[in-house]
């Protein structure tokens, strides 16, 4: 959304997440340092980093970081991040999510849409479990699953663009797991997402390069120098996407006697892309403006004749290894921000994160928070005991079932048979009052009554940390409750178990 800043900068914006319990991260969560990009694997450099189809028409088999090249094209999985749904203890499943980089090493434009990844035949990712299922892109919950680490429409010919994409997966089938590549339905490649993580580094396009100080044309008589680069975070990285406001300033100089407009090239042709070294990118969003300048559209100004005027650039985690910069009627150039450290002052009304009531003007906000891996300090104790109840509800109607199939009774009901009637639900039988039960968020324990075939006791401990119970006889309504302790609980499902 383009939007206004009142000290006169273009910007540009970038989506990233971060899961702060395991930083085997999904899409745009970590931006290599200069330090770590040293080592990591590069693009293009080396056998075993890039592989295209052979002849024999069977898919490269590649490590995460590995490199896949197509026609104009290269592509690859270089993290992942696992972690039970919140509604495992139901369904069962886990949500993976993996980074995925396009770099576009053509000479035209390609669109870019992370979505697509799910439903495109042209360009399709699925996971094969470790049964060898194929398990397809998870496009019921793209805002839980999946996001986008690049705010670009297209990815400019040398540049990348990075998304993560998410699948749900049965938990008993995460121990392997591969991702595979498949182009207009042909297998190419697949990634095995149990090796090593090993980064990625895309190297910069093959343009002329300038540097902060730098002076530039910008156009017939409006030259450009860079000065400074700074960066804001906008919410936290532990619970949610941020958003990074990352600002390079500009003094941009029109030496001609006329209006100029700044900066020049409209959509759907971007006048700047930040880039990260990890396929991360983010194109002009917003061009600001002050009372000395005329505004003509909201991503450009008009330059009043022989005036000067600072610009800005934003995006999200970390900052950017470079600027695709694209002059009107000129070669595109790169500005080069390896090793700059950040010296501009970014205001913090650029960033929203609620506090004034209503949506801030001309402002970023971060995106809702992790389903998982994200949740921390901010449970939800109502939603946990509920699904503590659900459990219950489901041991009371696999036992039910036996109790029917039994000739009504529990008196022969055992582990084993239990577990054969709630496969889905993990149960652990206990002496009620003589035992206290372990406590495992996710396990249900039960014990029946020697003294009445027709009665079943069921305890369970919430993420709360309540001890949640029921007491059913055959036929009629159980007996429920729940209290800080088993025993509390216990002795009103199962008096007589407690009894002194």
């Amino acid at each position: 959304m383009s939007t206004t800043n009142p000290t006169g900068a273009p910007m540009l914006r970038r989506i990233s997440i971060a899961f702060a319990a395991a930083l085997l991260v999904a899409a745009a969560v970590i931006t290599s340092t200069a330090a770590s990009a040293a080592g990591a694997l590069r693009a293009q450099e080396g056998e075993e980093a890039t592989a295209q189809a052979d002849e024999t028409g069977l898919p490269a088999a590649l490590l995460l970081g590995g490199v896949w090249e197509g026609a104009d094209i290269q592509i690859t999985v270089d993290s992942v991040f696992a972690d039970e749904s919140p509604e495992a203890l139901v369904t069962s499943a886990s949500e993976v999510l993996v980074g995925v980089t396009l770099r576009n090493t053509g000479s035209a434009a390609i669109p870019f849409d992370a979505q697509a990844f799910g439903h495109d035949l042209a360009l399709r990712l699925t996971l094969i479990d470790s049964a060898g299922d194929r398990e397809p892109v998870d496009l019921l919950h793209p805002g839980h699953n999946a996001a986008t680490g690049a705010d670009v429409a297209w990815i400019e010919s040398g540049l990348a663009a990075r998304a993560t994409v998410g699948f749900s997966v049965p938990t008993d089938r995460t121990t392997t797991m591969q991702v595979e590549l498949s182009i207009d339905g042909d297998a190419v490649a697949s990634w095995d997402l149990t090796s090593p993580e090993t980064g990625i580094f895309w190297s910069a396009p093959t343009l002329p390069v300038i540097h902060l100080d730098d002076t530039t044309a910008w156009g017939e008589g409006v030259t450009i120098q860079p000065l400074g680069l700074g960066n804001l975070r906008c919410g936290d990285p532990s619970i949610e996407p941020v958003a990074q406001i990352v600002a390079v300033t500009f003094e941009v100089t029109n030496n001609t006697p006329d209006l100029v407009p700044w900066p020049g090239p409209e959509a759907p042709v971007p006048a700047a892309v930040a880039q990260w070294s990890d396929g991360g990118a983010a194109e002009l969003s917003l061009v600001a403006e002050d009372k000395n300048l005329l505004r003509r559209s909201d991503a450009t100004v008009l330059l009043p004749p022989f005036s000067a005027n600072d610009s800005r650039l934003v995006d999200p985690d970390a900052l950017p290894y470079g600027i695709w910069l694209n002059p009107p009627d000129a070669t595109p150039l790169w500005l080069d921000l390896t090793a700059v450290d950040s010296t501009v002052g970014v205001d913090p009304a650029f960033c929203d994160l609620g506090f004034q009531g209503a949506p801030v003007p001309y402002a970023y906000a971060p995106g809702p928070s992790f389903r998982i891996g994200g949740e921390g300090p901010f449970s939800d104790p109502d939603a946990q005991d509920d699904t503590a109840r659900a459990l219950l509800n489901s041991v009371l109607a696999g036992a039910s079932r036996f109790y029917d199939s039994s000739d009504e009774t529990f008196a022969g009901l055992t582990q084993s048979r239990l577990e054969n009637q709630v496969p889905n639900v993990r149960v652990s039988s206990h002496n009620a009052g003589t035992t206290t039960p372990a406590g495992t968020v996710g396990t249900v324990y039960w014990d029946t009554d020697s003294t009445n075939p027709d009665y079943l006791y069921l305890i369970t401990r919430s993420a709360s940390g309540k001890w949640l119970c029921a007491g059913a006889v055959a036929g009629q309504v159980p007996v429920r409750a729940q209290a800080s302790s088993a025993k509390v609980a216990g002795t009103v499902c199962f008096p007589g178990a407690f009894s002194d």
